[in-house]
């Protein structure tokens, strides 16, 4: 079998891209004389504020900005550029900004190495632009144009999503963007780079010492924190007197952290543009000491979701858009859920987050029908809940979406007591447990207790009976998507886009194969859901069109915009894992799902060159895949039906890229 030329398994990815393999990039040749700037301002142009000095060119903030333009490095329109350089020194709020030609301005903060691929939008010499706050050094500079790209995937997605790990733990992935931001962490040098408002801090056995009620026992350090920015706190709290609760300054107002002894790491958003301060704010009590602290940079946003809910190997988890219209998903003894004869125990139990902020149900004053309820959807359009649960002292629960179902822990059966919903649950580690219930009616967000699994409003009857839970979910859609966390309102996971893989000399347009393995059920066999391979229109396009009916499973082509093969396959389970394969070739189409040739068209042929990109969407990138993907692979030659069997038979989801660049001699990119 002929190696393809290009594939992709969910195994590697920094924010806003999912790595592929192969082809080798390909660079033209050094655009940029005296990068180094070891001829001093040779080939350069330095406005008012900027000056080569000492082989370095440094910006020293005199209100009004700076500008330094190469006259060398001349950048044509339409072009694909790459531009490396060093930001040796940063003082204060000093950003750099690379403005090529029109294309979109990119600022980093306290990084050291910087690297960003661009197109031209005019033709035009390369420019950078300084703020006009602090002070920054660069140098080595270097502009190559990208003669042959990377066939890595672009993602965005602008909201944090969660995933279950490779632990087996549901997290938000991050990304690290920065080193420490903190200086003198540990107060090894007193308070060294520290502020105190009011002075009521010390230092004490190489810690810091609050003592509560002198003032607003504030301390504080620039670090130039920004707006819409993540970064992420680990401090250790070594003593406290008097059940101290410690808070951290986001930006528009402080947030409650944990402030028992012991070190901890806290992720936080800061919101508003105003205060780049870090702050330590406790309060009640008498006192606390804190040591250790440190605080980087971390991207949340845009990162692919590479999935472990369904075994060891990772899988791309894509989905739509939704909202949790549950306001506090975690702390269920918030007055938000109404308890009928339940005591909620929050904190008392580790989640599925490895934390131990899960809560306890338990029963009292029994007189049958004991839930906690009810968070309720306010319309009539469909609707799923979800909850995590874990085994008590009861074998029983119940989960209401309409109709009350009945979770058996014992034997892992879901009953439906009624009509009108979808159930299903996956099992996680440590005998955590996700129920989910869809109904295409208005839904409760409902859990409870049963007496057995078929009488579930009997109810338990005995006081003490208990549960665990973590999680509570309820969406506007005809199923459950993966967990988002709210904390005091409803908050919104934007879809997964995942497209533009490759250029026009990654694929061959005139015969080939593309194959896909993977599971569409987690988006319900919404219909027009694609995967394609087009010159970024729908009027060149191959389409692998997923249940745009149930069970259904296309293959279409258009070319200059008319249609010349469409065939399809109708007995295919939106659940089971799939392997499907599309051959292309001159009056030779085919569509083979899991081994078998399912539909075959003469059609017609597709032109060179037609073909330049990988998309999780339709041709124009619109209508997303949503679902779970193990491999993408392109081959650049129409298969045999002997390989095409094998492939859509056997195909190996490779558990790493080591593995399969073992295995197939690939080189990692």
């Amino acid at each position: 079998m002929a190696l393809p030329n290009m594939a992709m398994i969910p195994s590697g990815y920094k924010p806003t891209k999912l790595y592929s393999v192969l082809p080798t990039e390909s660079l033209g040749s050094e655009l940029v004389i005296n990068g180094d700037f070891s001829n001093g301002s040779t080939d350069w142009n330095a406005s008012a504020g900027v000056t080569v000095q000492d082989e370095v060119c440094k910006f020293i903030s005199t209100g009004s900005g700076g500008t330094l333009t190469s006259t060398t490095a001349q950048l044509i329109s339409g072009k694909q550029y790459i531009v490396k350089f060093e930001i040796t020194y940063q003082d204060g709020f000093s950003k750099v900004k690379i403005n090529n030609a029109g294309a979109s301005g990119v600022f980093k903060d306290n990084v050291n190495l910087y690297e960003q691929v661009f197109t031209c939008t005019s033709t035009t010499y390369l420019q950078f632009y300084f703020t006009n706050a602090g002070s920054c050094f660069i140098d080595n500079i270097s502009v190559q144009e990208v003669l042959v790209g990377d066939a890595d995937f672009d993602v965005t997605r602008a909201t944090p999503a969660t995933r279950v790990n490779q632990q087996g733990l549901i997290e938000t992935p991050e990304f690290i963007e920065s080193g420490d931001l903190i200086t003198n962490g540990d107060f090894s040098n007193g308070l060294t780079g520290w502020g105190s408002s009011d002075g009521s801090v010390t230092i004490v056995d190489g810690g810091a010492l609050f003592t509560i009620g002198g003032g607003n026992n504030r301390l504080y350090q620039n670090i130039g924190m920004q707006q819409d920015y993540y970064y992420q706190s680990t401090y250790t709290v070594t003593e406290n007197i008097g059940g101290v609760q410690l808070r951290v300054y986001s930006g528009a107002g402080y947030f409650n952290v944990d402030s028992t002894v012991g070190t901890h790491t806290v992720t936080h958003k800061k919101i508003g543009s105003s205060n780049p301060n870090y702050y330590f704010n406790p309060w009640l009590g008498t006192s606390i000491t804190l040591d250790n602290v440190s605080v980087i940079q971390v991207e949340r946003n845009n990162i692919p979701r590479l999935d472990y809910t369904d075994g060891t190997c990772p899988v791309l988890l894509t989905e739509p858009q939704s909202i949790n219209l549950v306001t506090y998903s975690e702390d269920f003894d918030n007055a938000s859920w109404t308890k009928i004869r339940t005591l909620v125990t929050p904190n008392s139990v580790i989640s599925p987050t490895g934390s131990v902020n899960a809560s306890t149900l338990s029963v009292v004053g029994a007189t049958g029908g004991e839930e906690l309820i009810r968070i309720q959807s306010l319309d009539s359009n469909e609707a799923s809940c979800s909850f995590y649960v874990k085994k008590g002292n009861w074998r029983y629960i119940t989960l209401r979406s309409v109709n009350l179902s009945v979770f058996d822990f014992d034997t892992e059966t879901f009953t439906l007591i009624g009509t009108d919903e979808t159930l299903s649950f996956d099992k996680l580690n440590n005998g955590w447990y996700r129920l989910k219930a869809s109904s295409p009616t208005r839904s409760y967000c409902s859990i409870g207790f049963a007496a057995n699994a078929t009488t579930p409003t009997a109810g338990v009857g005995v006081d003490g009976t208990n549960m665990y839970i973590w999680g509570g979910q309820l969406e506007n859609l005809p199923y459950s998507t993966s967990i988002i966390p709210t904390n005091g309102s409803i908050s919104t996971r934007n879809k997964d886009i995942v497209n533009n893989a490759g250029t026009s000399a990654t694929y061959n347009s005139t015969e080939g194969v593309l194959f896909w393995n993977g599971s569409n059920s987690v988006n319900g066999g919404n219909p027009e859901t694609m995967i394609t391979l087009s010159d970024g229109t729908s009027n060149n396009v191959v389409q692998l069109i997923m249940h745009s009916t149930p069970n259904r499973i296309v293959f279409r082509i258009t070319l200059a915009g008319v249609g010349i093969v469409n065939i399809d396959s109708t007995d295919v389970s939106q659940t089971e894992d799939l392997k499907i394969g599309l051959k292309y070739k001159e009056n030779d189409f085919a569509l083979w799902i899991n081994g078998v040739e399912k539909a075959t068209s003469l059609g017609s042929s597709f032109p060179s060159n037609t073909i330049s990109t990988l998309q999780f969407a339709d041709g124009n990138g619109i209508k997303n895949f949503f679902g779970k993907t193990s491999q993408v692979q392109v081959f650049n030659t129409a298969l045999s039906d002997f390989d095409l069997q094998n492939l859509t038979s056997n195909a190996t989801a490779y558990a790493s890229y080591e593995t399969m660049r073992t295995s197939l001699n690939f080189n990692i990119q």
